[in-house]
Order: C-alpha cells, then structure tokens, then sequence
C-alpha cells in the first residue's frame, strides 16, 4: 500500500537534526533555530514554541533532555535551554569547550556525554557532565581514545567511542557508562569507517555503507557475524526491526532476528538522510520532515510532513 500524506507543515530553512519526546517533534533549523512542533494531530501539526540564539556559530546538533534542550552550536558551543511547561524556551547557561572540536552530544537523565577532538593534534576523548543543575555543569569524568574521537553511543550501561587512528586499533572502544566517576574501559574493536550504531538483544548493528553485525553475548570480546546490503549509511531500531537508510533506494524495514539470513519485511520510497523510530512512528529527516506510521510495516502510512523551502 501506497504511504497517503493526511497533514503537513511548512519551515524555512534547511532542518539539520530532529529529536522526539512523546507528542513534540523537536527540530533544528539552520535559519529558524530551535523549534517545537505538537505533533499530537497528524492531520494539523503546530508548531509551539521556537529558540533564536544570539550566536552567529550554526546550529549543529539539539538533544532533549527533559525540561532542558541541548543545542551545540559551531565547534564547541552547547546552549542549555530551559523548556517551561507552556512549551517556553529560555537560554539557562552557555559553556564553550576551548581547544576542543566537539563531534557529538548525547545525554542521559542527569549526564551530558560529550565526544571531542583535538583542533591541532591527532587524539580525542569522551567527557561526562553532570548536567542536574544546568546554572552550574560540572564535568565528573573523561575516557581517552587512542586517536580522533569522532562520535559517542549510550546504550544501556555501555558507551560506544568511535576511536579513529592510524594504528591497527582503529574501530569502537566499549566502556561501563555505569560510573559517572570512572567510566572503564571494558574492551575494544576493529572497524572500518560506520556512521551509525545500533543494538537488538545481544546484536550490534554499524552502518557504513552496509550494516556490519556484531554479537556482544561476550562484551569482553565482540565477535562480527555478518554484513548485510551495501550503500546503508542511517539505522535505526524499533521493537525488534532494524530500519535502514539505503542510497538511492529509500528506507528498508528488516527482520534481523537470523543474521546469517536477514529479510525485508518492509520498503518505504524516501530519500531521507537520517531516520529516528519510536513508538511505532518513524521520522524521516532530509529535504524536510516526513512522519510515518510504521505500526505495520508491511503497509506503512505517511502521517504528515514539515517542509523546508
């Protein structure tokens, strides 16, 4: 079945993230700033609230975070926007990270997980800042990679470092993110390239043109099991599916539940660049905003659309 569009919504300017909690849809916009679209309608989604910072740096990444939302800005700026609960959004502190090149952010509760490198020379680490008073950020802990440290995962009670180097260790360093005082190194290992990162059960999935299975029964040692398609460069995961974007050929829904033997179980025609699934609700970033209903993903629904003109 054809996906049919029941709603949409027009933004200027070109969307460069966007982060979901319950019925908000929160978008990043290189010209509009921060905005918070009430997506409860799909047939008349509406936008609620909109951020414009005073910083002439471009606006890179947002996570949320609760009632706060957390915009990195240029090289090393992060914005700490407090959310009221009329959807009002107030600047309650700026911290810049001098000397550091900061190449992704992602948060917990109560932590803000920071990935950096260095501007002048080939190395990098992850920090962990106890975010619980926004007005006074506190930076409890670093992990050192071996080289440029290019991107940071949360999941569970592990974090993934994506360390790149010149040396035969190049790949994934995996550590307890258990301790906000002592994040330990629990082992490390090869890959080449992998934009994105993501885990069912015991399986982790890296997309880097295609999707590279590694089983993690053993977190001492992960073992890879297979590789799956090729010009894959977004995942995503979802009640059990593994959502891939596939160059050329839209969004793939797969059943990875036998790695050796992986099935399409469903295809979306999209030309997104960066998917995001929750909720059986599945955000299709590029060119604009797409939402799908995935609840069925042999018969998939556009639910409506933010465009960027």
């Amino acid at each position: 079945q054809e996906p049919f569009e029941i709603g949409s919504y027009e933004l200027d300017g070109r969307t460069v993230d966007v982060n979901v909690y319950g019925q908000y849809v929160l978008i990043a916009n290189d010209e509009n700033g921060v905005s918070i679209i009430d997506a409860s309608d799909p047939e008349s989604p509406e936008e609620v609230s909109s951020y414009q910072s005073e910083r002439e740096e471009p606006l890179r990444r947002i996570r949320e975070g609760g009632d706060f939302i957390y915009a990195l800005y240029g090289e090393n700026n992060i914005e700490i926007l407090s959310v009221s609960n009329e959807n009002e959004i107030a600047l309650s502190n700026l911290f810049v990270i001098d000397g550091w090149v900061v190449t992704n952010i992602v948060n917990d509760a109560t932590n803000l997980y920071v990935s950096l490198s260095l501007t002048d020379v080939y190395g990098g680490r992850v920090v962990r800042i106890n975010v619980e008073n926004p007005e006074n950020v506190v930076v409890t802990s670093a992990y050192q990679s071996v080289g440029e440290a290019q991107d940071v995962t949360i999941i569970g009670d592990y974090g993934f470092l994506k360390d790149a180097n010149q040396h035969e260790d190049s790949g994934y360093k995996i550590f307890d993110a258990t301790n906000p005082e002592n994040p330990v190194h629990i082992s490390s290992f090869a890959a080449i390239g992998g934009s994105d990162l993501d885990q069912i059960d015991d399986f982790l999935f890296i997309a880097h043109g295609a999707v590279t299975i590694y089983t993690l029964q053993n977190i001492d040692e992960p073992r890879q099991v297979e590789v799956y398609g090729e010009g894959i460069f977004d995942i995503a995961t979802w009640d059990g599916a593994l959502y891939a974007v596939v160059q050329d050929q839209g969004i793939q829904i797969l059943n990875p539940d036998d790695p050796d033997n992986i099935e399409v179980i469903g295809q979306i025609d999209d030309a997104a660049t960066h998917i995001y699934v929750d909720e059986d609700v599945l955000y299709a970033l590029g060119e604009g905003l797409r939402i799908y209903d995935v609840s069925n993903p042999a018969e998939t629904a556009l639910l409506n659309t933010i465009d960027a003109l």
